[in-house]
């Protein structure tokens, strides 16, 4: 018998191959950590909390400071956590467009408020109303996606 051939043992080749997979690992985590971490700091669980509903949208014929043609606007926040900064409505227009009118009041769980917004800045033909959530942040969350139809009676 020839003993003078040696190879790597078994151990220390598992110990190897070990250590290779593990260097893998950190360098695809370096790569991948970065756009995780970007990512979740757009996606906010307030988002998912906040449940937003539309109950009516009006047309009126009269707004509180004695213009006139508004939209009355009956929208209920139901049981969810998160902290809502403000209201966007989106209006979607005759013409198969859409305007977003901003409003800074907040609304309170379980609460139902009707917000008053005048004609005006394009939305005079608007067909139905959406609503998003703004949250801390100025976070931006994804319209509710129950469209309601506005109008005379709406």
């Amino acid at each position: 018998m020839n003993l003078k051939k040696r190879g790597i043992s078994t151990v220390v080749a598992n110990v190897l191959i070990i250590l290779l997979v593990l260097a893998a690992v950190a360098i695809i985590w370096a790569f991948i950590r970065p756009v995780i971490t970007s990512t979740s700091e757009q996606i906010s669980a307030d988002c998912l909390t906040i449940d937003l509903e539309i109950e009516s949208c009006q047309v009126s014929g009269t707004c509180t400071g004695g213009e006139s043609n508004c939209y009355d606007i009956r929208v209920k926040r139901n049981a969810g956590k998160g902290d809502l900064r403000e209201l966007r409505f989106i209006f979607e227009l005759t013409d198969e467009s859409s305007r977003v009118v901003p409003n800074p009041s907040s609304l309170g769980e379980l609460e139902s408020l009707t917000y008053t917004l005048l004609y005006g800045g394009g939305i005079i033909a608007a067909t139905s109303v959406d609503v998003a959530a703004v949250i801390k942040g100025e976070i931006v969350c994804n319209p509710i996606k129950a469209i309601v139809s506005c109008g005379p009676g709406g």
